[in-house]
């Protein structure tokens, strides 16, 4: 009987570890996304907490224009328009609860991704939109175009392509498990980038990728482009660049420690945004950064420009426009 009790306090003793180990590692609110600073659009969680911003309820992942046209994208499938460059928003029909993390255009055609291999697709400026057959279930965090062809990436080293506007999908190799976060183009070559300073390349449309070093271990959110010399962000302040087309790459100081989400150009200047209402802004080709004023504390996530007017968007709802090339913002 002594041994029986003894057999059975230690299976209650390791089922109580497994649970516990289990519930640990678990994505949740706590998840180990957060562990590693990833920007929250990146989080497997139902996130709770919303502002109310123009009727808004919703964390706003990512933001493009086409056509004098704004179109945001968010958790839960949500899609927002504006037609007068972000002082209002309609909410659209995405007919999706998927969380869509990235989006652009091609040829007067919009394309978002998100979770679990969603891909969703609209040909009249964001007003309708339809589900494409991706045939993968990663979760994708962006997506360009090149050349008529569309690229999108994701997580374990994910790297799907389209060549008849996002209709079809194929899966393509990039030889990485890395997550990757961030994609771009730079005279018909494509450069991604990713977790621990995973920068791949591709000079074939995106049919095969080349690792090329990064010299950081840092995470990298997002890439850009301005003359001819690529820009990527990250965590911690991260910035790196290169004048070689993605061949070599050079810290630069950002004088910043927020972690930065998203980065554009316009009009020879670089705008990054990150954590905490976190905007820094470069006259230099991003060699030197200065850390402009947002009057905002929210994460801001994606940031795009149009008409000469740059807008940011964020979490709970968060929406903030520039007219001045990022010097001022407004809500």
């Amino acid at each position: 009987m002594k041994y029986f009790t003894l057999i059975i306090i230690t299976l209650l003793g390791v089922i109580l570890f497994y649970n516990a180990y289990e519930e640990s590692i678990k994505p949740k609110n706590e998840s180990w996304f957060k562990r590693y600073n990833l920007p929250q659009p990146y989080y497997l969680q139902e996130y709770n907490t919303f502002a109310k911003k123009q009727n808004i309820l919703t964390n706003i992942n990512s933001i493009t224009s086409l056509d004098n046209r704004l179109i945001a994208v968010g958790e839960s499938g949500t899609i927002l328009s504006s037609s007068d460059f972000g002082k209002s928003w309609k909410k659209e029909s995405s007919n999706s609860t998927a969380w869509l993390f990235s989006i652009t255009s091609l040829d007067n055609r919009l394309i978002a991704v998100g979770k679990s291999g969603t891909i969703l697709s609209s040909s009249d400026f964001g007003k309708s939109w339809k589900k494409e057959s991706s045939n993968s279930t990663a979760w994708l965090y962006s997506i360009t175009s090149l050349d008529n062809r569309l690229i999108a990436v994701g997580n374990s080293g994910t790297i799907l392509t389209s060549s008849d506007f996002g209709k079809s999908w194929k899966k393509e190799s990039s030889n990485s498990t890395a997550w990757l976060f961030s994609i771009t183009s730079l005279d018909n070559r494509l450069i991604a980038v990713g977790k621990s300073g995973t920068i791949l390349s591709s000079s074939d449309f995106g049919k095969s990728w080349k690792k090329e070093s990064s010299n950081s271990t840092a995470w990298l959110y997002s890439i850009t482009s301005l003359d001819n010399r690529l820009i990527a962000v990250g965590k911690s302040g991260t910035i790196l660049s290169s004048s070689d087309f993605g061949k070599s790459w050079k810290k630069e100081s950002s004088n910043s420690t927020a972690s930065l989400s998203s980065i554009t150009s316009l009009d020879n200047r670089l705008i990054a945004v990150g954590d905490s209402g976190t905007i820094l802004t470069s006259s230099d080709f991003g060699k030197s950064w200065k850390k402009e004023s947002s009057n905002s504390t929210a994460w801001l996530f994606s940031i795009t420009s149009l008409d000469n007017r740059l807008i940011a968007v964020g979490d709970s709802g968060t929406i903030l426009s520039s007219s001045d090339f990022g010097k001022s913002w407004k809500k």
